[in-house]
């Protein structure tokens, strides 16, 4: 959709690369730059307020759309089969699982080691 303001189109252009990107759809129709936008409609001349407030609208109408699409979109996918097993719910694409040797101990535990050092020196 084309706007007649640059500052509604390249916002509309932002929101709407950003709303591919995030998992939080519905954060888009809180984004702080709809914020700006709005406040500066009082800033305008009383002439072109009424053109841009609506173009305002128009544009959170279409965010609303995308998102409500979105939403109908990840509806729709095959639910998860919390009770099967793995091979079920995961298909072709298994994620590789890490091996032991790259964890490391909890900092708490090391700490009680230390402890535990100190009170067997001591005799303990």
């Amino acid at each position: 959709m084309s706007y007649k303001h640059k500052k509604i189109g390249d916002v509309a252009a932002t929101l709407t690369k950003q709303l591919e990107k995030t998992a939080n759809k519905a954060g888009i129709l809180r984004a702080p730059e709809l914020k700006a936008l709005a406040a500066e409609i009082p800033l305008l001349p009383e002439a072109e307020r009424a053109s841009f407030g609506k173009e305002l609208n128009q544009l959170k109408a279409q965010l609303a759309k995308l998102v409500e699409e979105a939403g109908e979109k990840e509806a729709s996918l095959a639910p998860i089969d919390v009770t099967a097993p793995f091979d079920t719910n995961v298909g072709e694409h298994k994620p590789q699982l890490l091996t032991s040797n790259n964890g490391s101990k909890h900092p708490l535990m090391t700490e009680l080691q230390k402890v535990l050092d100190i009170f067997y020196r001591m005799g303990f």
